[in-house]
């Protein structure tokens, strides 16, 4: 379905200059949201950001495999932290370039016979394209359609930085991607403003 629909959307409606423009003057509050999937939105032409964040975890127990709120102390703990460094530039007002660079430190303690562990460098690298399919008018229903592919790096693995137990760092963007393995994704961003609300996801 993803990529039936990714696929038909570009193909089938460019956004002109002219929708782009009457874009830009309707109501959207300036923002630095969604958090974890990446805006339908991309930057005009020429125009570029760089913007830093910290992701952290703090693991102290788990749920089973069923439907519960009963919990289970772990018998290490875990705390890691994440930082990582976007970097976004417009190729074109409807194309946009997106990468994250990141680091990892996580710290285990002691249990099960085990010494605590700890371990840090450099994280996963992902990279990716979005194509803004349709851009989202004031008089119509329509969202902003855009198409994104995901390149995921395992620069970790390259590095040598040591595997977080559990083979996740925090949770700091989509794809959440297996620590130190490389991948390839696809979404469907969307985004419309309805004021007060802007809904933005993804697919």
């Amino acid at each position: 379905v993803s990529c039936a629909v990714g696929f038909a959307a570009p193909y089938g409606h460019a956004a002109t200059e002219e929708e782009i423009a009457r874009y830009r003057k309707i109501w959207n509050p300036f923002s630095a949201g969604p958090q974890l999937v990446s805006s339908a939105d991309v930057q005009p032409k020429g125009q570029y950001f760089f913007r830093p964040y910290v992701y952290g975890e703090i693991g102290y127990g788990r749920f089973g495999n069923a439907w519960s709120s009963a919990s289970q102390a772990l018998s290490q703990q875990l705390s890691s932290i994440n930082p990582q460094v976007e970097f976004s530039y417009g190729i074109t007002n409807s194309v946009e370039f997106e990468m994250y660079a990141s680091e990892v430190s996580w710290w285990q303690s002691s249990g099960n016979g085990q010494a605590a562990q700890n371990g840090h460098g450099l994280g996963d690298t992902t990279m990716f394209l979005k194509y803004r399919a349709i851009v989202q008018q004031d008089d119509t229903w329509w969202p902003t359609l855009t198409n994104a592919f995901y390149v995921s790096l395992p620069t970790s693995d390259w590095a040598g930085t040591p595997s977080i137990p559990g083979g996740f760092a925090p949770l700091g963007r989509l794809p959440s991607t297996h620590f130190g393995a490389p991948e390839f994704t696809e979404s469907i961003l969307f985004r419309k403003n309805i004021r007060p609300f802007r809904i933005s996801g993804g697919i």
